[in-house]
């Protein structure tokens, strides 16, 4: 699919949608070999996003149905699902790599990154996981806070994110 992005990036976003959910369909399987596989074709499907494909899905607003919206949605709804349990390790690398392939800035005359525009309430949902007590992957879900920090910024990510220092706030 990257092969085919570098070739034709218009066709390849056109079949972003249905290669991302024949792949993603194979993520609830019990054999790591297999879900590893899938993280790995899912991370470079994330370098298949187009600038046209992330556009739509910011001018499609919160409540549409572009590609990208609901890819993002399908692995905010995996995060709590016990059926993506086992593959949590798996779905925050993929989380991360689609922070970090969506750094780019969609207007030139905007500050802001596609990564803050789609990805925040994503972001932090994870760093909520990460501080609950008995959650297992810390280490995938601090890549994750990090790749943020790296694509958006430290002030953007503690906006976001706050640190819970002012003793209410605990």
């Amino acid at each position: 699919m990257f092969a085919y992005h570098v070739a034709d990036p218009s066709a390849c976003a056109a079949e972003f949608n249905r290669v991302w959910k024949t792949v993603w369909s194979y993520f609830e399987t019990k054999q790591p070999q297999t879900r590893k596989a899938v993280a790995e074709s899912l991370v470079l499907l994330t370098r298949c996003i187009t600038s046209s494909i992330v556009k739509d899905s910011i001018s499609d607003g919160e409540a549409g149905k572009s590609p990208l919206r609901s890819v993002i949605s399908q692995m905010t709804k995996a995060l709590d699902s016990l059926a993506f349990a086992s593959a949590m390790q798996e779905l925050l690398s993929v989380i991360s790599a689609l922070v970090s392939n969506l750094g780019v800035r969609v207007d030139p005359t905007k500050s802001t990154t596609a990564t803050e525009a789609l990805l925040m309430p994503l972001v932090s949902k994870i760093a909520d996981l990460r501080v609950q007590k008995g959650f297992e992957h810390k280490e995938a879900a601090d890549a994750v806070l990090s790749t943020a920090m790296r694509v958006v910024g430290p002030a953007v990510l503690l906006a976001a994110i706050p640190l819970n220092l002012e003793p209410s706030d605990r």
